[in-house]
């Protein structure tokens, strides 16, 4: 089974550590906004186009992902 995390923005750059569940960042009163694909998950600012960002498993690392 995949570990999925969830990760929130913060002044454009990933806030670490990240949420292992959405209940986790629900509890912690995050507001979340998810665009349907897995490990995507970011807050977005008015009309501004945003971007989220992923975990890499290859990097070992969250890299940006632009929202479609």
């Amino acid at each position: 089974m995949t570990k999925i995390w969830f990760l929130l923005e913060e002044d454009g750059q990933p806030r670490r550590p990240p949420f292992e569940t959405v209940q986790d960042a629900k509890e912690a009163g995050e507001e979340l906004v998810t665009r349907g694909l897995p490990l995507l998950i970011t807050r977005l600012s008015g009309m501004v186009a945003s971007v989220g960002w992923r975990y890499d498993y290859e990097v070992s690392d969250w890299v940006e992902t632009p929202l479609p």
